[in-house]
């Protein structure tokens, strides 16, 4: 098959947009550690210079290529959620939420959670800065959470930073409570994977 100017201007196009789109892929890999990414581009271009070549419609291909570039966008756009819970009693809650983060269509990323130390003004300090580099902080509400001092103190930095929040109530058979910073207005959310993904995606 001969190619002429066209064929070199329309490849020429496809490349720079395909590379535009590994560089967006390489960060967001090396910021979310998801292998989806790389994924969804290698199924991008596996089919892309076919539908060029063979039909040579390449405003088509283009077109193909900038949804496909979208749809990959969404897919290195997770929520940064911040899990707060009582470390010595309830830690086990926070591994079972690590472990839906890394469903394949788990729609949020876990940044940070709670800091088992001490708590003073370094310790304030380091809660504000993690707290303020997340997008949404869930607290996991377990039986004792209204003595857990750590807890009320980060969703009072959550509050005061404006951080949007929710409750999960962490234990589907005992009875589990508020941290004694929450509001009254503040409901305790049942815990599955439908409530957590509209939770994390704003549905209060």
């Amino acid at each position: 098959m001969a190619f002429g100017t066209t064929d070199v201007f329309w490849f020429f196009q496809i490349n720079q947009l395909q590379l535009k789109i590994r560089k967006r892929a390489d960060i967001a890999s090396g910021r979310l550690h998801h292998r989806i990414v790389h994924i969804g581009y290698r199924q991008i271009t596996q089919n892309l210079m076919w539908m060029a070549c063979v039909h040579r419609n390449y405003s088509l291909a283009l077109h193909e290529l900038l949804v496909d570039s979208f749809a990959q966008e969404a897919l290195m756009t997770k929520t940064r959620v911040f899990i707060s819970f009582d470390y010595d009693r309830d830690a086990i809650l926070k591994d079972f939420l690590v472990g839906q983060a890394k469903n394949p269509d788990s729609p949020f990323e876990l940044a940070d959670w709670s800091i088992k130390e001490h708590i003073d003004h370094r310790w304030q300090d380091k809660a504000r800065a993690r707290i303020r580099s997340v997008d949404v902080v869930a607290v996991i509400c377990g039986e004792h959470t209204d003595r857990a001092a750590g807890v009320a103190a980060e969703l009072r930095i959550a509050q005061s930073e404006r951080k949007p929040y929710f409750l999960l109530w962490g234990y589907s058979n005992r009875n589990c409570v508020k941290p004694v910073s929450a509001f009254s207005s503040d409901k305790i959310y049942t815990w599955s994977w439908p409530n957590l993904r509209a939770l994390i995606g704003g549905s209060r």
